[in-house]
């Protein structure tokens, strides 16, 4: 049974997309990582750990979100609007660094691939790496706001049935007090003169 905290499409497609664009960078990366260790002074020496940062990156990704579309099937009660939102926004922290430390160390972006030495697949590689980071870094950036504004409406809510059970409850503690209360006009002149009496003893 899926998840009613979340709407159905919107939620399956963008871990789809999260998802997706992870395992292109997984890839890429790893392609990027490994070409520089067999070409180890050929390849950029500043190149040489941000490809894995990414890699881990994706990995993370992958397992975050994979458990977040797991459980939007399987366990409902996991996919809360407070736990999406803390795993995206540390997914999405992750992301903004490697964002930072790719373009940062990676020289070949400004340059077009045929007029560098380096080997064509590997400077390619590189830009379509950048392009897949980038577009991982924008779907997070649109998950984490949509997740922030999900929780901020769930919890104007909550707060607004609670607002209002106090007042029925505060309603109808006030109806039976009136209840309680005996009017004047009905209290018989025995009765007061008896009330009267145990007031004076």
């Amino acid at each position: 049974m899926a998840s009613k905290a979340w709407p159905y499409n919107p939620f399956v497609f963008v871990r789809i997309a999260q998802i997706f664009f992870a395992l292109v960078v997984i890839g890429l990366s790893g392609y990027i990582g490994s070409y520089i260790a067999a070409e180890d002074g050929v390849a950029p020496h500043y190149l040489s750990w941000s490809p894995w940062f990414c890699l881990a990156t994706g990995i993370c990704t992958l397992i975050g979100e994979g458990v977040l579309l797991v459980g939007f099937f399987t366990a409902p009660s996991f996919t809360t609007t407070a736990v999406v939102l803390s795993i995206d926004t540390c997914l999405f922290i992750l992301w903004v660094v490697s964002l930072s430390v790719f373009a940062d160390k990676n020289p070949l972006l400004p340059i077009s691939c045929e007029i560098f030495d380096f080997d064509f697949p590997f400077c390619h590689a590189t830009k379509a790496d950048m392009a897949a980071i980038v577009f991982e870094f924008l779907v997070f950036l649109g998950s984490v706001a949509w997740a922030a504004i999900w929780f901020y409406r769930e919890r104007s809510a909550r707060e607004t049935d609670v607002n209002v059970e106090c007042g029925f409850a505060s309603v109808h503690n006030a109806d039976e007090i009136q209840e309680q209360q005996v009017p004047v006009s009905d209290i018989s002149p025995a009765t007061a003169i008896s009330h009267s009496q145990e007031d004076s003893d």
